[in-house]
């Protein structure tokens, strides 16, 4: 509690030092070279306390601010360059040069001001270009003892420290050459090789997607074709590759159907049948990805696993007895949410709630005016999935008793009606599960999931 109230009353006081400067003359400059002075900026601090105090000369924080500027900070910025040369860091000047140049702006500003005899300030101009220097060639002497160990890792380091010599120093030694040198030398060729030529091209698109640092991909054509491991890798090793993805792997589909009653009530010889059935596929490819070096050594082994499955659902009502012809379905009261098969007279019937109904005259409709494609299983899908259809020519009856209208009641003569809903059967069906077959026997998509897949999980092995 009591450290709480004190963390509170120091924050206060804080913000009340901000405000006793808010309406003083000379208060702006002061507060922008305080903020100037927490960042190390000595020369504009020093700059901003001398604008205060030309506005208001016994502006006591910006005297004392213009002190610490002056004097302080430079000293304890002294005092951390000599710390960073005892750190035995190589890298040390980095850090040294920026301080000296900071010191010799201050050394400007206040040389050229009416307290450069109160405070008397140092050149740094000549630290900070030895030190600069001295970066620089720290640098680059790291770049051309990396290049010497020959290995592309070592030579994407060499570039790093490059880019560092460039950014000071235009064409610094040979460092350009040794630049070239390195890039050359920090490329990758990585040979994608498997039995399956799709998969290879798969897994060498997933790699370039992963935009790898300077890094070539070739397919087992680079080789003149995959055969054993043993002649591939003395192969790649010839051709200079540093790194051979072996893939293994095949993918597998099946055809997936199901069905499950929704009613099966076998009422005297006019039974009723309602089923959904459920078509589609599965498929699964499992893939072993294998890296090896030049060197022909295993370094890194990895299973990859994808999957991809598809499918549609719809019910099929089906009436056990054509010769019924009498049987018909009681649209005018209409049953809720369950199946039921009614009695009048010696009639049966059959009925559930209006939504399923009017699904499958919907369908049946689509079916007779504007016939959907069906070329593929997505076009299967698309027309069926959640759909609802009767068969059979116990619903077709053109007769119309009272308080009963035959299900499909959609104009034309009974032969008409019966070919739509035959159709619709038929695609639905048979048709359907052929189009799921075949669906289940094209890995396109497997392929593509597989090469990304497989980039992702060995592309850190690569770097």
């Amino acid at each position: 509690m009591k450290k709480t109230m004190i963390v509170a009353l120091v924050a206060l006081a804080a913000i009340l030092s901000g405000c006793q400067t808010m309406f003083t003359k000379g208060g702006g400059d002061y507060r922008s070279g305080e903020k100037s002075y927490k960042e190390g900026a000595f020369d504009e601090a020093a700059t901003k306390a001398m604008a205060a105090l030309a506005q208001n000369p016994e502006f006591p924080e910006a005297k004392d601010l213009l002190k610490r500027a002056a004097v302080d900070g430079p000293a304890a910025a002294l005092a951390g360059i000599e710390k960073a040369k005892a750190s035995g860091d190589k890298f040390a000047e980095d850090k040294i040069w920026p301080v000296y140049e900071t010191l010799e702006k201050l050394h400007k500003v206040m040389a050229a001001s009416s307290y450069a005899s109160a405070y008397p300030t140092a050149s740094y101009a000549d630290k900070a270009a030895e030190s600069k220097a001295a970066a620089v060639e720290a640098h680059y002497a790291e770049a051309a003892a990396l290049m010497k160990n020959k290995d592309f890792r070592s030579a994407r380091k060499a570039l790093t420290q490059l880019s560092v010599v460039s950014k000071f120093a235009s064409n610094y030694k040979d460092s350009d050459a040794l630049r070239q040198k390195a890039s050359a030398q920090a490329q990758v060729d990585v040979l994608v090789v498997a039995a399956s030529k799709q998969l290879e091209s798969e897994a060498v698109s997933g790699l370039e997607a992963q935009k790898l640092y300077l890094t070539n991909i070739k397919d087992s054509s680079a080789i003149g074709g995959f055969s054993d491991l043993g002649a591939t890798l003395s192969s790649a090793k010839s051709a200079g590759f540093d790194f051979i993805v072996v893939l293994d792997g095949a993918p597998t589909g099946a055809l997936k159907r199901s069905a499950s009653n929704l009613m099966d009530l076998n009422a005297g010889v006019y039974p009723m049948k309602g089923v959904t059935i459920t078509t589609g596929y599965e498929q699964s490819f499992a893939v072993k990805a294998n890296v090896y070096d030049a060197a022909g050594k295993a370094i890194a082994q990895k299973d990859i696993t994808v999957s991809n499955a598809d499918s549609y659902t719809m019910t099929v009502v089906s009436g056990g007895n054509s010769g019924a012809k009498n049987r018909k379905l009681n649209l005018q009261s209409m049953g809720k949410g369950t199946w039921d098969v009614i009695t009048m007279g010696d009639t049966m019937m059959a009925y559930w709630d209006t939504p399923f109904h009017q699904a499958a005259i919907d369908l049946a409709k689509t079916f007779l005016n504007n016939p959907p494609a069906l070329n593929s299983f997505e076009d299967y899908k698309k027309a069926f999935d959640k759909q609802a259809v009767y068969e059979g020519v116990d619903f077709f009856s053109m007769a119309v008793d009272k308080g009963f209208t035959p299900i499909y009641n959609l104009g034309g003569d009974i032969d008409q009606q019966r070919k739509v809903v035959n159709t619709i059967k038929g695609a639905s069906n048979a048709k359907g599960r052929l189009a799921a077959d075949k669906a289940s026997k094209d890995f396109s998509k497997l392929y593509d999931q597989a090469g990304s897949q497989i980039a992702k999980a060995i592309k850190d092995s690569l770097l």
